[in-house]
């Protein structure tokens, strides 16, 4: 049986965020498996610092969060009990710096092209910077992973025209 969370700090979903630090607090000890795998949507110049104790987890945010958005961190299938190891699946702990959420959402399909094959290792990137040269002079906003069916989901997105990306993030 997977962790379950008893008690976040602010709680998951709230609007108007001003703090820089979250406390998830689980009914088990819960180790995180690969903090570099955590998304953190819209990108973050500063990585923020997630450190795991017995039940409880922390995540400090670093950077100074813009006015008006919607942030989620997902951790994925990365937060596991100790013991046995199950993961908390997909689990996303999401706030917003304004008065509402955001609600949109894109989803796909990604297959190699050469070989109709699934690559689970990629990540898919959103841009609202249209540009001929976007991936290169700017990081993305949103990021997504793809599974192991070749499928991804991005959340919580306000409104607007993006460009999406699809890349092997091989060293960070």
């Amino acid at each position: 049986i997977p962790p379950s969370l008893v008690k976040a700090t602010p709680e998951a979903g709230t609007i108007n965020f001003k703090t820089n630090r979250i406390t998830l607090q689980f009914d088990e000890y819960v180790e995180i498996k690969d903090p570099s795998k955590i998304l953190i949507s819209p990108y973050q110049n500063k990585t923020p610092q997630i450190t795991y104790n017995l039940r409880t987890v922390t995540i400090r945010i670093r950077d100074t969060l813009r006015p008006n958005t919607t942030y989620s961190i997902n951790f994925g299938d990365n937060l596991a009990d100790v013991n046995e190891g199950n993961p908390y699946k997909n689990y996303s702990y999401v706030f917003s710096t304004g008065s509402h959420i955001d609600s949109l959402s894109v989803k796909g399909r990604v297959v190699l092209a050469e070989s109709g094959a699934v690559d689970s290792t990629l990540q898919v990137y959103l841009y609202n910077v249209i540009d001929d040269s976007t991936i290169l002079k700017y990081r993305p906003q949103y990021i997504g992973q793809v599974n192991g069916d070749g499928e991804y989901e991005i959340k919580y997105l306000p409104a607007g025209i993006y460009k999406a990306y699809v890349l092997k993030d091989g060293d960070g």
